[in-house]
């Protein structure tokens, strides 16, 4: 039996650490029209239409075919819960990326297919986090595959072996194409995966790439979001770029590779707020929200690491959109209180911190067992 304390503990920890850093910052913008130099007033307006339409068309140029696909490697850490796990690669991007397929071995017949999309950036453990997450899922668990992207850059591990994904990291951003070259590997290889059956589960980091991948591909029925950033034009983004160009680089998953890549570089002169603009419209959820298909949030108020905020920004525009949250409706809001008495007090960045959630991420992928109960209009 796997110890479900090894998912939580695994995926609460390295952000508690991380968010402990931001301790005592204030996360509403600035006044200051410059900072260090830049523009900030000017480089976080709100994006345009205009710009919101090449970031899509950027999208539409995207490669995510398969490539090299290459599978038939398997590993036993799945046996106890009644998994097949097999380890496979692929090309994107000229790189070769890693991931697994997880299929119940007792299935018969098509499957819906589940995207689980780890956060951090410390890489994805299949015996430390993925099977213990199914195993809080229960007996539910056993009606899906799934499907695990690691990201570029980052390892892939399974009893004992890692591999590591080729490539630059690209948080938010190459993360999507990763994700979804790995989706359509699973497609068109794994005779259990039903195409027309599709949701996404992301945590923190892997929340904004299961909401972008749905964005961007209309054949992925519903999201599951656990307290990830929403909006890189909101307060939270603007408070870490403004603290960089100050000289104090929030120590948080994913923003030391867009501080070393576009801010500093902005900084020097060596970009434009032209150049950068992009770079923060493509990683935020909120300025494509219509977009998105069923969708399932989970924030709690006292979050270390990505405040309650970032879901309330998507709340706005759902909102706005037409979409007010309700339960049992296609858009389901679950912002939870301060951590109930626990023996050991966790951190809100944890699903063990949020009563019921695990529960309701199940209700939730029950959905997809069949189709028509998708509630999107």
């Amino acid at each position: 039996m796997i110890a479900r304390s090894s998912f939580f503990a695994r995926l609460g920890l390295p952000f508690l650490i991380a968010g402990l850093l931001l301790t005592g910052c204030d996360l509403t913008a600035s006044d200051d029209n410059t900072i260090g130099g830049v523009n900030v007033t000017e480089l976080f307006a709100p994006p345009t239409e205009a710009e919101r339409q090449d970031v899509r068309s950027d999208w539409d140029r995207r490669d995510v075919s398969v490539r090299q696909f290459i599978g038939g490697d398997f590993c036993d850490a799945g046996e106890d819960l009644g998994f097949t796990v097999e380890l496979v690669r692929h090309t994107v991007d000229g790189n070769v990326h890693r991931g697994a397929f997880l299929t119940p071995t007792a299935a018969e017949g098509r499957l819906p297919v589940v995207v689980y999309n780890h956060g951090g950036d410390q890489g994805v453990s299949i015996d430390e986090e993925v099977l213990p997450f199914l195993e809080a899922l229960g007996e539910r668990a056993q009606d899906f595959m799934y499907v695990v992207p690691s990201y570029r850059a980052e390892a892939l591990r399974c009893s004992g072996v890692s591999s590591t994904s080729e490539g630059v990291p690209s948080p938010w951003d190459g993360d999507v194409d990763d994700a979804l070259a790995l989706l359509n590997a699973a497609l068109e290889n794994v005779s259990a995966a039903d195409g027309t059956r599709i949701g996404v589960i992301g945590f923190s980091r892997g929340a904004a790439v299961a909401n972008l991948m749905a964005i961007r591909d209309a054949r992925i029925s519903q999201t599951i979001s656990f307290f990830g950033p929403t909006d890189f034009y909101g307060p939270f983004a603007r408070q870490v770029v403004e603290s960089t160009l100050r000289g104090a680089t929030p120590q948080l998953p994913g923003v030391d590779v867009l501080m070393e890549r576009f801010i500093l570089p902005l900084q020097a002169g060596a970009l434009t707020i032209e150049d950068v603009r992009p770079e923060l419209t493509r990683r935020s959820t909120v300025a494509f929200a219509s977009r998105l298909p069923d969708v399932q949030v989970h924030h709690g108020v006292d979050d270390p690491v990505v405040p309650t905020n970032e879901a309330r920004l998507l709340d706005e525009a759902l909102t706005a959109a037409g979409r007010p949250a309700e339960e049992g409706s296609a858009y389901e809001l679950f912002i939870y209180d301060a951590n109930p008495p626990y023996e050991t007090p966790l951190a809100q960045h944890d699903p063990a911190a949020l009563p019921g959630s695990v529960a309701r991420t199940g209700a939730f992928l029950e959905r997809l067992l069949v189709p028509q109960q998708a509630l999107t209009p």
